[in-house]
């Protein structure tokens, strides 16, 4: 058995605040009827933004993105952004479409425009969509996207107890720092430390190379452990610093509470438009 590393895309949506958004039906309202298309803001450092349509079945075609009809503006001035989009094919997710910017996203606001109207309520009020003026719809995002960790997981293997973090896309140790530095776990009367890149416990052969984890010895599990992650960049892109995680969680009891998943800190409101055609 062997342990990769895992970097699961973890690809969030930005949540509204009230009153970003410009004039039109408010998302949840009206007929039901519609498209729903999703475009999914960048979740790695390349600046990728895929757009979905309604999935297919036996019985039913899936929708398919035109790609005519999708591009990046600047938010709130709404000024177009060069970006290259391509189809990538029909399948069970809807012909999904994939804009890429020529250059990398700055650290400011853009949207995701679809010049199409007939957008579903359900999916304006689910993906946070906006309405314009002229009836398009926009999605609004944040430009800069680094490596984050989005998840820790309680791991018992070959009789070791595990604390590991799963992050958005690959990291390095910073200067100063190694991957046996970058995250302790601490509880009273337990001692945990990485592991190694590779070890051998009982039948198995476990690698951990490039893997946020510690390996505890006196865990309890049904009482809080505190978990600090820092000291780590992004790989790609900026190599920005990943947001230090510093908390307490206990991992005992549902199924729910062995893994604990972490809001995206790169959230945040987003500005008003002041786009005459948000009026």
């Amino acid at each position: 058995m062997v342990a990769m590393p895992r970097f699961a895309t973890l690809i969030l949506l930005v949540v509204l605040a009230s009153g970003a958004g410009c004039v039109g039906p408010s998302p949840g309202t009206g007929s039901l009827a519609g498209t729903a298309f999703r475009p999914l803001r960048p979740g790695d450092t390349t600046g990728r933004i895929i757009v979905y349509g309604p999935s297919g079945s036996p019985k039913r075609r899936p929708t398919c993105a035109d790609v005519r009809e999708w591009e990046v503006l600047t938010w709130p001035e709404m000024d177009p952004v060069a970006t290259t989009a391509t189809a990538r094919g029909a399948d069970s997710t809807g012909c999904p479409i994939e804009l890429l910017p020529t250059r990398p996203f700055a650290a400011r606001w853009y949207v995701v425009h679809w010049s199409g109207h007939d957008l579903a309520s359900w999916a304006a009020e689910i993906d946070h969509a906006r309405q314009l003026s002229d009836d398009t719809w926009v999605w609004p995002f944040h430009g800069v996207v680094h490596a984050r960790v989005t998840s820790l997981e309680r791991n018992d293997l070959e009789g070791h107890s595990l604390v590991q973090a799963t992050l958005s896309e690959p990291i390095d140790p910073a200067s100063g720092a190694s991957w046996a530095s970058l995250m302790t776990v601490t509880q009273t009367g337990a001692t945990c430390a990485y592991p190694g890149e590779v070890v051998h416990w009982g039948s198995a052969t476990i690698g951990f190379s490039e893997t946020v984890v510690v390996d505890c010895v006196g865990l309890d599990w049904t009482m809080p452990v505190h978990v600090h992650v820092e000291g780590a960049l992004t790989r790609g892109g900026d190599r920005l610093p990943v947001p230090v995680v510093n908390l307490d969680h206990t991992f005992d009891g549902a199924p729910e509470a062995m893994s604990l998943y972490l809001p995206d800190p790169d959230d945040a409101p987003v500005p008003p438009c002041t786009s005459p055609r948000c009026e």
